[in-house]
């Protein structure tokens, strides 16, 4: 494989970086909202599709920028 390749994260280390519940996380991964790897039974997250999601849900408003 070429290059390096991050981590895999598991729904605990995704409820912690997002301040949420593994429920919360499992209702993001099922609806689609947060896309998943599946590697037999395991579910685990891509650093960058977390990152994704983070970015854009991050609302602005109230910032008075234009």
């Amino acid at each position: 494989m070429e290059g390096s390749m991050e981590a895999l994260l598991t729904r605990e280390d995704v409820a912690e970086a997002l301040a949420v519940s593994l429920r919360t996380v499992d209702y993001l991964r099922s609806s689609g909202k947060l896309s998943a790897v599946h590697i037999q039974r395991s579910v685990r997250f891509l650093p960058d599709e977390v990152r994704k999601f983070v970015a854009e849900n991050t609302t602005r408003s109230g910032l008075g920028i234009l």
